[in-house]
């Protein structure tokens, strides 16, 4: 492997070319200087010279010139070159100036006659390997359609974290499709959440009427119900934390085992002829009292001392599925809180706008990646909807990567996120780069630098299929 800061080994044959004739017609000029030979020979050949050491400089200049390419990237490159997260192959870079060099996989034809200054991608060589402990942080966001390459390339950085610096995993998989890491991580388990069960009304750090109105929000986004509804399901949980012996007023109660959502839905069951909003909002609980929510019988600590791969793809409907990823991201910010977690880890959310309800929950991995950098946790967040993602996590990921993107809205916020500063000739080099990029292909940045690459992981495919 090579980083960025290995020169091409491409270069010698160019070297190798023209370096004998330099010497030998330098030789010859010697030769004939004592020789008295006259002047008009000696000029003729001395130009030979020149000519002969011109492809060199000139190659010299181009090579400075791509070398000076991606300097903010190179302070991420690791220091040991065994080291080193492995992104896969560079391809281009997003350069201004007169267009030369172009790489050829994009729509760039309009620019082969262009004289004038303007954003082109121009090809570049070399492997893309970044140091994640130079980094602000390890959270890492990747979009782009379906059938791009976006799994793919979550199951290579895991295997690159996990077998370079020992870091844990934690990955949300609703298709069941990372359970292939077996062949390659044999501590690897693979847990069915729907024989895994977390209760939503364990209190953690929040008081029962903290929790009630948390999870009554959570249940009012999922099936968007109104407001006295919302209202209705957090009273009824409050009764059921009566049921069990938990009190408002009297922490000391706390401690006791909590109510489920089964018990929910029995006080919604009985209650429904003195309130009519009850018998309103008694279909909702009733898809939600679930197996998988009566009492917690996942050991996060065992999970989270291992590779593990949560599928999600036997719960039993997306509202089931979005409170139990709601549910675990509690207990996991609970840990962090309680300081119970320790070593670096990281956690995959893909396809992670089906995994969230709206406003609440979004707020809660907003919170996740805001914070989890101090713990050792990164967190991958796989979307094909950009303008899905929280801002915060926008703005707190160090790596945003995107695989082809043609839908026009999440197309312009893409590039616009990916230019920075607003020049309309990058922004429109990015979106042609997008809606052009081949399946397994990629752009990547790094929050806080310019730079830009075009990077491939078709290699990568043919070894992690």
């Amino acid at each position: 492997a090579t980083s960025l800061n290995s020169y091409p080994l491409s270069d010698i044959p160019v070297l190798t070319r023209y370096l004998p004739i330099t010497v030998i017609v330098s030789m010859i000029v010697l030769l004939l200087q004592h020789g008295r030979i006259n002047e008009i020979k000696l000029g003729f050949l001395s130009t030979l010279s020149l000519l002969a050491v011109i492809p060199i400089i000139g190659h010299v200049i181009a090579n400075i010139a791509s070398d000076a390419l991606g300097r903010g990237f190179r302070l991420f490159a690791p220091s040991d070159h065994g080291k080193g997260i492995l992104f896969g192959k560079l391809c281009a870079s997003l350069v201004y100036g007169v267009p030369r060099k172009l790489y050829g996989r994009i729509e760039q034809e309009w620019l082969k006659r262009g004289r004038r200054k303007t954003w082109f991608w121009m090809k570049v060589r070399g492997e893309l390997l970044i140091d994640p402990s130079k980094l602000p942080n390890k959270h890492i966001i990747i979009m782009g359609s379906s059938g791009s390459g976006k799994s793919l390339l979550a199951k290579h950085l895991l295997l690159e974290f996990y077998k370079k610096y020992n870091h844990m995993f934690i990955v949300f998989d609703p298709h069941n499709e990372y359970y292939v890491l077996g062949k390659y991580i044999d501590r690897l388990q693979v847990v069915d959440a729907s024989k895994l069960s977390l209760n939503p009304l364990e209190l953690g750090r929040l008081t029962p009427k903290e929790r009630a109105h948390q999870l009554s929000s959570i249940i009012m986004v999922l099936f968007k119900l109104g407001h006295l509804q919302r209202q209705a399901i957090e009273e009824l949980i409050i009764k059921a934390y009566e049921y069990r012996g938990i009190f408002l007023e009297n922490p000391s109660t706390w401690r006791n085992k909590p109510p489920s959502m089964l018990d929910v839905l029995d006080i919604c069951r009985r209650s429904m002829e003195e309130n009519e909003l009850y018998r309103r909002v008694y279909p909702y609980l009733r898809v939600l009292a679930d197996s998988v929510f009566s009492q917690t019988t996942i050991e996060l600590r065992k999970l989270l001392s291992t590779p593990t791969i949560i599928a999600l793809n036997n719960l039993k409907s997306d509202y089931v599925r979005v409170l139990y990823v709601d549910t675990f991201l509690q207990r996991l910010m609970d840990m962090m809180y309680k300081q119970e977690i320790s070593g670096d880890r990281m956690i995959v959310l893909d396809e992670a706008y089906t995994l969230f309800a709206r406003d609440y929950s979004r707020h809660i991995a907003s919170r996740l990646i805001a914070e989890s950098r101090k713990y050792g946790i990164g967190l991958v967040f796989i979307t094909q909807h950009p303008l899905s993602i929280p801002p915060p996590i926008v703005e707190n990921a160090s790596i945003k990567i995107s695989f082809n993107i043609s839908e026009p809205r999440n197309l312009d916020y893409v590039a616009k996120m990916f230019s920075g500063t607003y020049y309309a000739n990058r922004v429109n080099a990015i979106k042609v780069a997008l809606k052009s990029l081949k399946s397994l292909n990629y752009i990547l940045t790094i929050t806080g630098l310019s730079d830009l690459y075009i990077v491939s992981e078709e290699e990568i495919a043919e070894v992690l299929s």
